[in-house]
């Protein structure tokens, strides 16, 4: 088979990433914690690959995330 004919693998997934009640909110002027969930928070990514090449898309609903965990 040559390139132009290669199939194109895609996958999917979500995960729930909500913090618990307690824990410390980003994006406050002063310190605010989580007492309620209103709307869920989520990881969410799409893989598309050839076998020999492959992209990852991943959207996480926050306002920052530290390198080390974006690196891993």
């Amino acid at each position: 088979m040559n390139d132009s004919n290669q199939m194109i693998q895609a996958g999917c997934a979500a995960a729930v990433i909500t913090p618990p009640a307690g824990a410390q909110m980003a994006g406050y002027f002063k310190p605010r914690t989580v007492r309620r969930v209103r709307d869920d928070l989520y990881a969410r990514a799409l893989a598309l690959g050839t076998g020999r090449e492959a992209l990852l898309i991943v959207s996480c609903d926050l306002i920052a995330m530290p390198a080390e965990i974006a690196d891993a």
